[in-house]
């Protein structure tokens, strides 16, 4: 499929001028302000016919300053919060503030400036925003906390135009990138800034293959296909971190249990073990009695351990023998 190269693709102009009403298309005083001047015109000539010179002076002032008071009212609302160097300018540019809520403009282009960046974004357990690269080089990943961003650079696994059609965070905290010509399935892990890119060439190689996603309870996520013959479906294959398997599903460690990440779904059922200062009892990781302690690792399917006083194992430690 040909792809219209970034250098040629339009650029949409980032300037917006009281000077020049064309420019405000989309704001409603803007897009009317010459059929409002031209009727302020018109009523100023039926107004005046007749009327003496000292009241034609009057009546211009009146709409002169009536202009004026439109223009100001106009900057306040539309102009920028501060210059363009400093905080202001990571605050970002209010655009617009009505009852219902503001809009305000963050700036990237030091970051990134040309079209067709992202496609899609996702909320990450961590608080922050992913977006889904589309032309863009790198995943974009904001921080609403502060207005900052960061353009986590993927070039050395994918560097193709119109990668990705959108993003769903999936239930393990990483973020799944809809591949739309892209020729694998795009995983992000916020925690770290990593990436993965699977490989689904076996099973669809068309362009324009998917577009947008969201993530079901079961935890597999589901790309909604624009030119593919059928729904994408995307599962991981192995636990985080503190989930084990259970009946092919990772399920979350009990209180008091954990388990390092990477157990594979299909590679049968596995336990997570006790962490420290806590037994089991019962099939279950409970925590010590205060002034007792144990090292972590028991498997509640081992049966029920004990803790000891702390003050048995410095003795130990120090060298003497300790009788239960």
């Amino acid at each position: 499929m040909a792809r219209t190269p970034r250098s040629s693709r339009p650029r949409a102009s980032s300037t917006t001028s009281l000077a020049d009403p064309s420019s405000l298309v989309g704001h409603a005083w803007g897009a009317n302000y010459p059929t409002l001047l031209r009727s302020g015109v018109d009523l100023f000539d039926r107004a005046s016919r007749g009327a003496p010179l000292y009241l034609k002076m009057g009546i211009w002032l009146a709409l002169f300053f009536s202009v004026l008071a439109t223009v100001a009212h106009a900057e306040v609302t539309w102009n920028q919060m501060g210059d363009d160097a400093g905080p202001a300018r990571r605050v970002g540019r209010k655009l617009a503030s009505s009852h219902v809520g503001d809009f305000t403009l963050v700036d990237i282009s030091s970051t990134i400036s040309y079209d067709w960046k992202f496609d899609g974004a996702a909320a990450a357990s961590n608080g922050k925003i992913v977006f889904g690269p589309m032309n863009a080089d790198g995943v974009g990943v904001f921080d609403p906390s502060d207005n900052s961003f960061e353009l986590v650079d993927i070039s050395s696994t994918i560097s193709m135009d119109s990668k990705f059609g959108g993003a769903a965070a999936a239930s393990n905290g990483k973020i799944v990138l809809v591949p739309y010509h892209a020729d694998g399935v795009g995983v992000f892990d916020p925690s770290d800034n990593s990436f993965e890119l699977v490989d689904i060439s076996s099973t669809i190689s068309t362009d324009s293959k998917f577009s947008g996603a969201a993530a079901a309870s079961n935890g597999k996520v589901v790309l909604g296909p624009r030119n593919a013959d059928g729904v994408g479906v995307f599962e991981f294959r192995s636990c985080l971190k503190d989930h084990r398997v259970l009946n092919g599903a990772c399920v979350p460690c009990g209180s008091g249990a954990s388990r390092a990440q990477g157990d594979l779904i299909d590679g049968g059922d596995t336990e997570c073990a006790c962490v420290k200062d806590h037994r089991v009892l019962n099939g279950a990781c409970v925590a010590c009695d205060p002034g007792d302690g144990r090292a972590p690792g028991d498997v509640p399917s081992n049966g029920d351990t004990e803790c000891e006083c702390r003050c048995k194992a410095r003795m130990r430690a120090w060298g003497f023998s300790m009788s239960d």
